[in-house]
């Protein structure tokens, strides 16, 4: 034996017996990892008794062997053997040992396997590991090579799918789907490497298992997963906390065993992880000292493209989940998730972050638009490699998305007492970024982020439409355990009275939901979460005509009858086919007018329901795209009636049935639908851009007043086509890059009208190819101009310039465009400054005086199926002022952007008065900006010299910054007071105010 160990080479030992009767058939596996124990699994090709021999060197002198275990059919000949009384962080080899029962003396000892042995709980130790998951037996194994090449990490997490055992009809069918993963040679040497903790997803058993599955399908998966994968020895339940050290905890969950129907309607007590398993989760989180708490889960938190199968599905106890982890204030837990075939990073508000992953050798899937706290996606083969640094302080953990040619995507998050930030505008108008550590948005005008972690922010604002005016953005420090408070004002005049808002934030209140009694697949599941409302039942019927909205689910919001002339605003979507729309003027479920869209026969209609009578009184052919937010608007004056969609005319019609009422939502035949941001006002006029110099929307079926200009041969020439109410290019016009990657050069479709110089510009796109589009700006010509491309191929986006044919990037980021996803592009020139928005979020601030002029246009680069459906082209918006505040335990630090008032006098004001710190003597009575105002004694004093007030009157910097500071009093008397601040700029009080400083609420600390 010692002859034989000598003569094997470093970590590779394979000892054969003469005359063995078995052998290993599918190599070992490491799992169960604790600080004294691990598992490891095996698999004999026969009926055979199988030890394990350990050592902490690779060699067989001196090793320990376990006692033996049976390999039988029962099992198909896999073994499990618990190593136990290890030492914690410690590195073991292991090796099998196959042993014919017949004659011990024949045996076959396989290569060895490496594993540690986590650090005890209270040690801070650094830690390295992989995760990934999807795994089909037919596809290619070579990402497995790419993770074995990870010298650091110390064990791998799949999170399920792996392997693909559908179809299967036969115990021997299941272990067959897992010999055949196994008997891959890149998995075989992965796996010698590094030990594997293991769930499972839906296709262990079969695709969307769910309590209404087959049970001898459920049977036969589920003993084929546990016999085939390295899981605890013992243990009734697959869900199970791996520990590594003080560092990390994952909380490996069971998304299947215990799940409800998912097509179910998601409804209170609809459940995913069972009662029990949650419970078990609630505690162990609660119990958890690690730094960081990883939920491993199967399926994606929110914004996954399985519909009903994933965590929207069962959006109650999603929301019980997350809340408990907020009111415990358990810190830094964060979600790995799965089961999507696509990258995507989300942060929610809640303040946990999702990282989706896969798929690792399967196919990948169409990409789905993204939502609110989408920060990236992707799609590509990868897996992750998350870093945990405890040399740091605060320790740092670092998820880091690789795919074939290297880094995708990597993100850092700080193990930092968390802040909270609040946002408040004086209208539901734009949307609200919040960029810096975490990127977090609200379309709400009331947006409540509920957890951020540390670090400099830039809070943005963007309209949903064009606007005269917007909030300045501005950019702050917010510290470890701070509250942040943002105010923000969208006009400079008075908004409209608001009627009704709803930005369901919270769950569902003052409303009427009525199902038709005809309809299918009742009851309807009309729930809020994550600021959304959801409907997710498939209730309707089993109509796929275009004859109406027959039957299916309305909610009624509790309004008034007697609303006559006002407009109802709502962000709206599908996930599916089916239909879905907006009622107004609501007398009662079975009186009102209503707009919908018919995504299965590419339908919008306006029309009238007078008890089961239905009135067509305006439709078009017209696509709704799955998984876009569209905002719709419906205005109702006297009888004109008049729909916008994103901002445009989509119908109009004239009838005065119904005079007054109020306003609804109504879906059928949606397995989900989403509604955001429902809001109601006494504003009718129609929706015009503020300083607007020109608008196409692509409706005539003329391509004037544009021109193509082809920049290449290669697959030209260009054609630009309108159709459909959209700007197409439909060739793949586009030459190689001789820079890469630029020039890049292909076709641009120009203006031809005069445009200003200081300009803003708009366009709306969509792209079908895997090339690039994006707009070009104070063009010249070909050698002269501004770009802005985003090019999938080469996943980045950057803005550009062009001076004498020599290229350059002024700003340039990773990312990806989503094929099926319309986003906005926004450029605002004005001098030396350029900025652009994608889609509302700041991407790029520079400063470059190379071009003053020129026109404007559209660009594409191989890029057949581009669509642009709306461009607009104004003077630029003026710059409203920004009022933040950042509270600790004794002061308030004012954080203020006043453009518009560089080097002005400023006084902030204090009030426990809902409308404070403006006093009516500054303004004449002609200024619309006039609030009104009953003082008290805190704004008297916050006007005079006081300790408690320091720097509340100043002078605005040049750069329009604001700065001032409160010392709370140290006494209990005024803690949870309601304090309001605001203010104005200007020469005063002789002369009428040049800004008003938003109103800014405050919790005393």
């Amino acid at each position: 034996m010692k002859t034989l160990a000598s003569m094997a080479s470093g970590l590779c030992l394979v000892l054969c017996s003469l005359g063995s009767a078995q052998s290993h058939s599918h190599g070992t596996m490491i799992g169960a990892l604790r600080p004294t124990s691990m598992v490891v699994w095996t698999r004999a090709s026969g009926p055979a008794d199988v030890t394990a021999l350990y050592n902490r060197q690779p060699t067989i002198d001196g090793a320990r062997e376990t006692a033996p275990i049976a390999a039988d059919p029962a099992r198909d000949f896999t073994a499990h053997i618990e190593l136990k009384e290890l030492e914690p962080d410690t590195t073991y080899y292991i090796a099998t040992k196959i042993i014919d029962p017949l004659r011990p003396s024949s045996y076959t000892v396989g290569p060895f396997c490496t594993a540690r042995t986590p650090p005890v709980p209270s040690q801070p130790a650094a830690v390295e590991f992989l995760v990934s998951a999807d795994v089909l037996y037919q596809a290619e194994f070579d990402m497995f090579d790419l993770m074995r090449a990870d010298k650091n990490s110390a064990f791998y997490v799949s999170l399920g799918d792996m392997p693909y055992a559908d179809g299967s009809m036969s115990q021997a069918e299941y272990w067959e789907r897992h010999k055949q993963v196994r008997s891959h040679a890149a998995w075989l040497a992965f796996t010698q490497r590094f030990p594997v903790l293991a769930v499972w997803d839906d296709h262990e058993v079969v695709n969307d298992w769910d309590k209404s599955t087959n049970p001898q399908l459920v049977g036969w998966g589920t003993k084929a997963f546990r016999d085939y994968m390295p899981l605890p020895i013992g243990a009734k339940e697959i869900y199970r906390t791996v520990r590594w050290g003080a560092a990390v905890e994952l909380f490996l969950l069971d998304t299947r065993s215990h799940r409800d129907v998912s097509r179910s309607p998601s409804v209170p007590g609809k459940t995913m992880l069972g009662a029990t398993q949650l419970e078990w989760l609630k505690k162990a989180l609660l119990a958890s000292d690690a730094t960081f708490k990883i939920l491993c889960t199967s399926v994606p938190l929110r914004y996954g493209n399985t519909g009903m199968d994933d965590w929207r599905g069962f959006v109650h106890e999603r929301r019980e989940l997350l809340q408990f982890i907020l009111q415990h204030d358990i810190r830094n837990v964060l979600a790995i998730t799965g089961d999507n075939h696509i990258v995507s990073v989300h942060h929610h508000i809640e303040g946990v972050r999702e990282f989706m992953i896969g798929p690792l050798a399967q196919d990948l899937r169409p990409e789905q638009p993204g939502g609110a706290q989408v920060r990236f996606r992707a799609g590509e083969k990868n897996y992750a490699r998350v870093r945990v640094d405890t040399t740091q302080t605060p320790a740092t953990l670092t998820f880091e998305y690789r795919g074939r040619m290297g880094p995708i995507y990597s993100e850092t998050i700080r193990a930092e007492t968390p802040a909270r930030a609040r946002v408040s505008t004086d209208e539901p108008a734009g949307d609200v970024f919040l960029s810096g550590p975490m990127f977090l948005t609200d379309r709400n005008s009331s947006a409540n982020l509920l957890r951020v972690e540390p670090g400099h922010y830039r809070v943005s604002f963007a309209p949903r439409s064009e606007f005269a005016a917007r909030p300045a953005a501005l950019e702050l420090d917010v510290l470890p355990g701070t509250s942040l408070a943002v105010a923000a004002a969208w006009r400079e005049t008075p908004a409209p009275r608001v009627l009704l808002a709803k930005t369901f934030d919270e769950p569902l209140s003052g409303h009427l939901v009525v199902d038709d009694t005809n309809a299918v697949n009742q009851p309807s599941s009309w729930v809020t979460d994550g600021g959304i409302l959801h409907q997710a039942s498939p209730i309707g019927d089993t109509s796929r005509t275009t004859a109406s909205l027959r039957n299916g689910t309305s909610i009624l919001f509790d309004g008034s009858n007697t609303w006559d002339d006002y407009s109802v605003s709502v962000r709206m979507k599908s996930h599916d086919r089916g239909r879905l729309g907006v009622l107004f003027r609501v007398q009662d479920a079975r009186h009102h007018y209503r707009f919908f869209v018919d995504t299965e026969n590419n339908l919008w209609r306006l029309d009238r329901r007078d008890g089961d009578s239905y009135v067509t009184l305006a439709e078009r052919p017209e696509a709704f795209l799955s998984h876009n937010f569209y905002d719709v608007r419906c205005v109702a004056r006297g009888s004109d009636l008049t729909v916008y969609v994103d901002g445009f005319r989509a119908l109009s019609a004239t009838d005065s049935s119904f005079a007054t009422g109020t306003v609804g939502l109504q879906t059928a035949n949606v397995d989900l639908a989403a509604f955001d941001d429902l809001v109601v006002t006494t504003d009718t006029e129609p929706l015009t851009a503020a300083n607007l110099v020109f608008r196409d929307d692509f409706t005539d079926g003329r391509v004037k007043p544009w021109q193509p200009e082809d920049h290449t041969n290669t697959n030209g020439p260009s054609r630009w086509v309108e159709a459909g109410g959209a700007l197409l290019q439909l060739t793949d016009i586009g030459g190689v890059n001789t820079n890469d990657p630029l020039p890049a050069p292909g076709s641009v479709c120009l203006l031809t009208q005069p445009v200003p110089d200081d300009v803003q510009l708009s366009a709306m796109m969509l792209s079908l190819s895997d090339g690039a589009f994006g707009v070009v700006f104070r063009y010249k010509d070909a050698g002269n101009h501004y770009r802005f491309t985003w090019h999938r191929r080469e996943r980045y986006r950057a803005l550009q310039k062009v001076v004498a044919n020599a290229w350059t990037d002024l700003w340039r980021q990773p990312a990806e465009f989503n094929r099926l996803e319309r986003y906005e592009i926004r450029i605002e020139a004005v001098a030396d400054r350029l900025r652009l928005w994608v889609s509302g979020e700041l991407l790029a601030d520079v400063v470059d005086g190379s071009h003053t002029s020129g026109s404007l246009g559209i660009y594409t680069w191989k890029g057949r199926g581009t669509y642009v459906d709306s461009f607009t082209v104004q003077k630029p918006a003026r710059e409203l002022p920004t009022l933040a505040a950042l509270t600790d335990a004794s002061s308030s630090v004012l954080h203020g952007a006043a453009p518009g008032s560089a080097d002005l006098p400023y006084v902030i004001a204090l009030s426990l008065g809902d409308t404070p710190g403006v006093p009516l003597s500054l303004f004449t009575p002609s200024d619309p900006r006039t609030l009104s105002l009953v003082p008290d004694d805190l704004f008297i004093a916050s006007l005079a010299p006081n300790p408690l007030w320091t720097d509340l009157q100043g002078i605005v910097a040049a750069s329009g910054r604001i700065e001032a500071k409160i010392n709370w009093p140290k006494t209990n008397v005024m803690r949870g007071t309601r304090i309001f601040a605001s203010g104005w700029t200007g020469y005063f009080p002789k002369r009428p105010v040049q800004d008003l400083l938003p109103k800014l609420v405050l919790i005393a600390p």
